[in-house]
């Protein structure tokens, strides 16, 4: 794999926080999916892609590892990187620190 790049640059928001206190995992996964967005915009996959074939990225799994909680305001950063490819699927890498 080629090195990662940075395609995603936030922080945690009050309203991603649940009642635990930490950011719920479904802003985990929607953080994911716009990062998958800019990444296929930097593969050439962007809406232009879309148009004229008809196809775009979509995860298909997510094999996520919680290392960390994550509170309100806390800096969050995603970079992506191809790990394997085929006809008609990418294999990515996505790491949020």
């Amino acid at each position: 794999m080629a090195a990662p790049i940075e395609v995603y640059r936030n922080s945690v928001q009050a309203w991603e926080i649940d009642q635990m206190g930490h950011m719920n995992v479904q802003f985990y996964v929607d953080k994911s999916a716009s990062a998958l967005a800019v990444f296929s915009h930097h593969l050439g996959l962007g809406p232009d892609f879309t148009r004229r074939e008809g196809a775009r990225l979509v995860a298909r799994e997510h094999h996520i590892r919680f290392l960390r909680e994550q509170h309100p305001g806390a800096p969050l950063r995603i970079v992506s990187g191809v790990l394997a490819t085929a006809p008609d699927r990418l294999r990515i890498y996505q790491e949020m620190t």
